[in-house]
């Protein structure tokens, strides 16, 4: 298939979307989603990021006058890592985004926390974030910070999250360790991050006899990541 084609297709794709948005075609939008996900755009036209952008933006609208509608919203917004090329993100994209962070659903703002990460990762916004109440936006805006440096604060936070009494919390605990250990390791002048992310291996590996099976789940799907973090002790 050729270049014009794949483009055509796209933006044929992209129309149809926001038709299901606004139809609320949940099950057809989803189809274009799964579809849209195995892709990645190194170069758009100004038509795509104008379709995006509209996607967005009706999602969004849509949202607002139906909560039922979240799991669209942050599917959407979680396409940009697909479709915008770096370069081709702009301030009116920015504020859409900005838009998505504020509304009431956690999964969105943390889809959008890591748009951010992926476009603006030295926005000072994710320190806003470390203290949500919801683990999954808390555990996506220390990523973004920890990605730039394992502070002290950061390796509290990780601490705080695996002593928790919430097993969601525990569970990110173990998310952001994992994470973080397979970064550090792919960035090999980091030894010094693997050394203090090191300290939390003995604790992944126990609870992957937790009681709690999301916990140890969890646990289990993280071995294989931090396992290297053995070496760095």
């Amino acid at each position: 298939m050729s270049k014009l084609q794949n483009e055509t297709f796209l933006v044929k794709i992209l129309d149809l979307m926001r038709d299901d948005i606004e139809n609320a075609h949940r099950g057809e939008f989803f189809h274009k989603f799964y579809d849209l996900r195995e892709q990645r755009y190194t170069k758009v036209s100004s038509e795509v990021i104008r379709l995006y952008k509209n996607i967005l933006r009706s999602a969004v609208k849509k949202f607002k006058n139906d909560r039922s509608m979240n799991n669209i919203l942050s599917a959407a917004v979680s396409l940009s890592h697909n479709l915008i090329p770096t370069e081709a993100y702009d301030t009116e994209m920015d504020d859409i985004f900005t838009i998505c962070l504020n509304v009431d659903d956690s999964r969105t703002k943390a889809n959008v926390l890591k748009v951010f990460g992926e476009y603006n990762p030295e926005s000072p916004l994710f320190k806003d974030y470390f203290d949500s109440q919801s683990n999954r936006v808390a555990a996506d805006a220390i990523v973004v910070e920890a990605k730039k440096g394992l502070t002290p604060e950061i390796i509290d936070r990780i601490e705080t999250f695996l002593k928790s009494s919430n097993p969601y919390f525990v569970s990110s605990g173990i998310y952001l360790v994992a994470t973080l250990a397979e970064y550090f390791v792919d960035h090999s002048k980091h030894s010094e991050e693997q050394k203090q992310l090191a300290r939390f291996f003995p604790t992944v590996s126990k609870f992957s006899n937790h009681p709690h099976e999301m916990v140890r789940k969890r646990a289990l799907q993280s071995l294989t990541k931090v396992e290297v973090l053995k070496k760095a002790a």
